[in-house]
């Protein structure tokens, strides 16, 4: 009985002197971005050629997050939020909702852009959502860093190769029109 008494009064210390699991850390929320962007659209048999140059600002990331488009001088052309299975658009024709963000890009900007994919390359990288075709050989493609700096993804040239000067360059030859998404960021992400 005095063993058994030890055993557990030892028991007892060891769970006393033992710690609680470490808390994982709260994964960070994506910083905000901010810059410029400058659309153009060719011309085809049916429509003229047309461009946009907007300010933006993104929270967020391809799941919940938002983005306001401002033309230069700061008035608010649009503003989007989007959670999942939810999308909203608010312009001056009044709020539209949508049931993903693809439709939401053509609504806002006239061409159904990739913002999902966009909300990676936006930080510079590739979307983990869709396979990736790189444009140059390997190393020269990652630069030594294993992120693919020019690539093909989801039917649009992404060129990263300027990204420490916080400029982005996508662009989609097909389907026509063809569209181009020049993008300065005023701070590129971390």
């Amino acid at each position: 009985m005095r063993g058994f008494l030890a055993a557990l009064a030892l028991a007892g210390l060891a769970g006393g002197c033992a710690t609680a699991p470490p808390v994982a850390a709260p994964i960070p929320a994506p910083v905000p971005l901010s810059g410029r962007l400058a659309l153009s659209v060719a011309a085809t048999p049916d429509s003229a050629a047309r461009s946009a140059t907007l300010a933006f600002e993104w929270t967020g990331d391809a799941q919940r997050g938002s983005l306001q488009l401002s033309t230069p001088l700061g008035n608010q052309v649009a503003q989007a939020r989007w959670e999942p299975g939810r999308a909203e658009l608010r312009t001056a024709e009044g709020l539209r909702s949508f049931e993903a963000l693809d439709p939401l890009a053509e609504a806002a900007l006239g061409e159904p852009l990739p913002l999902q994919a966009l909300a990676d390359w936006l930080r510079g990288r590739a979307s983990p959502a869709a396979p990736v075709e790189l444009l140059e050989p390997l190393e020269a493609a990652t630069a030594g860093s294993g992120r693919a700096r020019w690539f093909r993804q989801a039917g649009w040239s992404v060129d990263l190769r300027a990204f420490g000067e916080g400029r982005i360059d996508v662009r989609r030859e097909a389907p026509a029109p063809s569209v181009r998404l020049r993008i300065v960021l005023d701070v590129p992400a971390p």
